[in-house]
């Protein structure tokens, strides 16, 4: 293949206007990861945005001055070649000294390249002057080895899908951030897309729900499923993964028992628990642990799955109309997936807390209730937990009330869905 057409720049000295997309903030935030010597791997699922991330960084290279020769682009997704000789064709084309000549090399979607954490660390070690940024659409420090070959080299970055003000600016609308009050009917309208389509640049302008649930089961998850992950992990039963995926989209916040569902599928609980490893690693799934102050007996406990985006507890129903009780979890996956959320809890007579956000050495309770009003149960619930762990201050994710509760256990703070999306 020639690497004169993917790196378009080398004849037009300038990234395509088509390719860099909108900016977004995760642009600013990786340029920090991105000046240093270490390797910039930037993970994430399919179609969330990784190879326009790159292009912006080539594109804020070129801003900078720096020459668009010296700034290398290839795709795993079209040809297996070896990183070395990828390399040496470049040299080879322009004329280049890789020892000397300060150069930025992307390589997109790495994990297609058999053992790839082996033969960057060579190049990273043979190199100095070489800046590497790889993508991955799976979890591609996963594997002990990589981790190991890699160690001290590389910094990692989780590219997500827009955020609710990200998604808000793509579709462009306009809001009086502090008076967010005022927008309330206009922001819920939006909630509403932004749950189907989870931030995902190609479908947050999409009007047609057929092709919004098209989008997500067809060209993300089955690529995933049938393509990603066999290549990756080597899996024989990919309709296996697809079963339990469904079975985690359609009960978003479900506690799943290893035992009762391995016996339901009729298969092995180490089977089980082994795919449900290849769907978090994936980015297409995540838990939450039962919260105890002895993390040890956390980690036992039986724990909550949720799909990673709202999108496809929408994509796998099959009414057009979402549910309340549906509608409810999805928003609770929302606000977990948000505070990339570790725990939950519920105590031996049943009492639950939906989310347990831990900061630092701070713990704080959160209840999601997206409908008009708040129970006393609620407040309750919090309060018995707040005074448990001795938190000072609880959360309650509400559809429109906004409030502070003081107790005498610590205050607890009511705010609607949208508030919490945009701050």
């Amino acid at each position: 293949m020639n690497l004169s057409d993917i790196n378009r720049w080398w004849i037009e000295k300038r990234v395509p206007t088509e390719l860099i997309g909108k900016k977004r903030e995760a642009l600013n935030e990786v340029l920090p990861l991105f000046e240093k010597r270490q390797i910039l791997l930037i993970e994430g699922i399919r179609r969330v945005g990784k190879t326009t991330l790159m292009y912006q960084l080539i594109d804020h290279l070129i801003k900078k001055g720096i020459s668009p020769y010296n700034i290398l682009y290839f795709t795993f997704d079209i040809a297996t070649m070896s990183p070395e000789d990828i390399l040496k064709q470049y040299a080879n084309a322009l004329k280049k000294n890789l020892r000397k000549d300060k150069i930025y090399v992307f390589f997109d979607e790495i994990q297609k390249y058999d053992n790839w954490w082996d033969k960057i660390k060579i190049l990273y070690d043979i190199y100095p002057n070489i800046k590497f940024c790889l993508s991955g659409s799976v979890s591609t420090l996963l594997k002990k080895k990589s981790r190991e070959s890699l160690a001290g080299r590389v910094f990692t970055y989780l590219l997500n899908p827009l955020s609710f003000p990200e998604f808000l600016h793509f579709r462009n609308v306009e809001i009086d951030y502090n008076r967010i009050e005022l927008f309330e009917d206009l922001l819920n309208a939006e909630i509403a897309q932004y749950l189907k389509t989870s931030g995902f640049i190609e479908v947050v302008l999409e009007q047609d729900e057929s092709i919004i649930r098209k989008y997500f089961l067809e060209t993300v998850f089955e690529r995933i499923v049938y393509k990603d992950i066999p290549t990756v992990f080597g899996i024989e039963e990919p309709e296996l993964l697809r079963e339990i995926f469904k079975i985690i989209s359609e009960n978003p916040g479900a506690i799943i028992r290893f035992n009762s569902l391995a016996s339901d599928l009729k298969r092995d609980r180490r089977t089980i628990e082994r795919y449900i490893s290849y769907l978090k690693n994936a980015f297409l799934v995540f838990q939450l642990s039962n919260y105890s102050s002895n993390m040890l007996t956390a980690r036992k406990k039986n724990k909550k799955f949720y799909p990673s985006y709202t999108s496809f507890s929408y994509a796998t129903t099959q009414s057009m109309i979402i549910d309340e009780a549906l509608l409810g979890k999805m928003v609770e996956g929302a606000v977990a997936s948000k505070l990339n959320a570790k725990f939950f809890y519920r105590n031996s007579r049943g009492n639950e807390v939906d989310i347990v956000y831990t900061k630092q050495r701070e713990i704080i309770p959160i209840e999601v209730k997206f409908r008009n009003s708040i129970e006393k149960r609620t407040v309750k619930i919090l309060k018995q937990f707040m005074k448990e762990f001795n938190c000072n201050r609880g959360i309650i994710i509400s559809k429109h009330k906004k409030d502070t509760v003081e107790t005498e256990v610590g205050t607890i703070y009511i705010t609607p869905f949208a508030e919490f999306l945009l701050t």
